[in-house]
């Protein structure tokens, strides 16, 4: 494997792990390059580099801080989903179902464990991203 093509899968994998961050906090595992995956790509660049044309260590240095900075990013993302999601918790909101039809009521609690954050709605789970409206509280007029 040379050289240039151990940096564009490096930077192809880092482009599809933040892409699939910005459209979904779902791909937490799986098809994502961790850190253990980087660190094999970049001794596998090390052993089977041109021993006549070695690579640039400040090369090594910026893939490391790309993908530090990608990893960074998908991370703080899904702690603001997770915030967002939490803070719905007492609000009414409308939620559109997959078949069109919307729900409305008191936001009951909050699942951010799963790979979609979830809100509970008259015990009812919807996705979080299938809100639509939030509603103003109702204030108690005084007579």
């Amino acid at each position: 494997m040379g050289d240039n093509s151990v940096s564009s899968y490096l930077q192809s994998q880092a482009a599809k792990s933040a892409s699939s961050a910005s459209s979904s906090s779902s791909s937490k595992k799986g098809d994502s390059l961790d850190m253990e995956d980087f660190l094999t790509l970049m001794v596998a660049q090390l052993k089977n580099q041109d021993v006549y044309n070695t690579m640039d260590n400040t090369e090594f240095v910026g893939q490391m801080a790309q993908y530090t900075m990608i990893q960074t990013l998908t991370e703080l993302y899904e702690m603001s989903q997770a915030s967002y999601s939490m803070s719905m918790v007492g609000k009414s909101v409308t939620v559109e179902k997959a078949d069109g039809t919307k729900v409305s009521g008191i936001v009951e609690s909050a699942n951010v464990a799963g790979a979609t954050d979830q809100i509970e709605i008259n015990d009812v789970f919807y996705s979080i991203k299938d809100v639509t409206q939030i509603n103003a509280p109702e204030t108690k007029k005084e007579e």
